[in-house]
């Protein structure tokens, strides 16, 4: 039954507040685009990333980029296991700071709207009884997290 419900979206009663509206591999699927355009948007400061920062930012911007690649392609494994064609259309105009801070700011800004959609996820996940796939999205919230941290950190903040 609980395969049925993932793969359907089941509607809820209109009092259940943790029903997500859409079903799980449209959710998975807006969250890999996001996920691609945060990888692209990374990977592209990793590359031109200048200043006196240059090797801190390099590096973080690295390891950043390298983590999300493998989370992206767990997350589109996920929408196949639900039967579904995965598709990437992510924003390839992501990804115009010019200056270091610059750059911080913007991944900053773009992490903390992909810790949305993930918790969104996996609320998800949870309402349509997939503890994997709730698991993992967990396991990503706290990566990002630590990148909010790390990011806030660097910019001189908490």
């Amino acid at each position: 039954m609980a395969d049925l419900k993932i793969l359907q979206g089941v509607k809820a009663t209109m009092e259940d507040e943790s029903n997500p509206g859409k079903p799980m591999d449209k959710i998975l699927q807006d969250l890999v685009n996001q996920m691609y355009t945060f990888y692209f948007k990374v990977h592209k400061y990793h590359w031109n990333v200048t200043g006196q920062n240059f090797f801190d930012l390099h590096s973080m911007f690295n390891s950043m980029y390298d983590d999300v690649h493998d989370a992206i392609d767990k997350t589109a494994e996920y929408i196949r296991i639900l039967g579904v064609m995965a598709d990437i259309k992510p924003d390839t105009n992501a990804g115009n700071a010019k200056s270091d801070m610059q750059m911080v700011s913007d991944v900053l800004k773009a992490n903390k709207s992909l810790l949305d959609s993930l918790y969104a996820a996996e609320d998800a996940a949870e309402f349509y009884e997939h503890c994997d796939m709730a698991n993992f999205m967990a396991d990503r919230i706290d990566i990002h997290n630590k990148y909010n941290w790390q990011l806030s950190a660097f910019k001189g903040g908490n």
